[in-house]
């Protein structure tokens, strides 16, 4: 064989293999992040539990300049991020920042900075009638047409770690490394402008180091549970809070939504400029195929 025939022999070759490839998915893992990558993000992301159910992922918004990736809502076709403001491993409280992501293309639509009282923001929630309500440790705040429009402060034994909507009402948790507490809020205790556990139509016990909380479109419900070591996705049972199912997931991994697709919607605050040194890197949003979990 001449040259020009080895030539022409490895480009049909070449053609053949594009030719098999197309049409072909390939794995997220191989897929491009969305969004802007932080400059601040030296390290290859790491290899985390549960990859081959994790779909599309979006670099977190303003890791440079010190946000912490806190709390997650699904609304309106949109992703509510919330954060907070730290690079110190001993400060756990700063300015806080609510952003709205397209899940389709990671680029951010709008930036909220919230009062200066948000030190935490931990948890995002969509009320039914299209509100958000950011959770704080002790107030909530209304934010409807990206402004905040209520603070509600909470008394008592009531913490805002993270916060979901179930469609009627708004579930608030505790984090709580001996195990916390879920409280269901009607929907009219949010008109007053201080709350405490006795609103509660409901009390529920749940497990330690509790991060996330959302409610499915079948009527499950999912918490998340992390460390600077670990994390996982937990099912439960919404009238008891006994957990049904386990599954490991990245170290850091904190609120939790769904999307209308079933898609659970999750982010890490591992890779933050505050959390840089945790062996974990997975500064994300992502999605998580519920049905790929094992």
């Amino acid at each position: 064989m001449n040259v020009s025939e080895s030539c022409t022999s490895r480009l049909i070759a070449g053609v053949a293999l594009a030719g098999a490839l197309v049409g072909l998915q390939l794995p997220a893992a191989a897929a491009d992040i969305l969004g802007t990558k932080p400059a601040s993000v030296t390290r290859p992301l790491s290899d985390v539990p549960n990859a081959d159910a994790i779909g599309t992922r979006i670099w977190v918004p303003d890791i440079d300049e010190g946000f912490v990736p806190q709390g997650l809502a699904y609304a309106n076709g949109r992703i509510a991020l919330s954060s907070y403001r730290s690079t110190d491993p001993k400060q756990g409280r700063g300015q806080c920042r609510l952003f709205f992501l397209s899940p389709n293309t990671g680029a951010v639509a709008q930036r909220l900075d919230l009062p200066g009282t948000c030190g935490h923001a931990g948890g995002v929630a969509a009320l039914a009638d299209g509100r958000l309500v950011v959770a704080d440790t002790h107030s909530l705040y209304i934010v409807s047409a990206a402004r905040v429009t209520a603070t509600i402060i909470l008394k008592g034994n009531l913490r805002g770690s993270f916060a979901d909507s179930d469609g009627h009402a708004l579930w608030i948790g505790s984090y709580d490394r001996s195990g916390g507490s879920l409280w269901r809020i009607p929907p009219e205790a949010l008109t007053r402008t201080e709350i405490d556990d006795s609103v509660a139509t409901k009390t529920l016990s749940i497990p330690p180091r509790v991060q996330g909380l959302a409610f499915d479109r079948k009527g499950g419900a999912w918490l998340t549970v992390s460390g600077s070591r670990d994390g996982a996705l937990l099912r439960i049972d919404p009238d008891d809070g006994h957990v049904l199912a386990t599954y490991a997931m990245t170290a850091g991994i904190e609120d939790i939504a769904v999307d209308d697709r079933g898609r659970i919607w999750a982010t890490s605050e591992s890779g933050s400029i505050r959390w840089s040194k945790w062996p974990t890197n997975f500064p994300l949003v992502f999605s998580i195929d519920p049905a790929r979990l094992h």
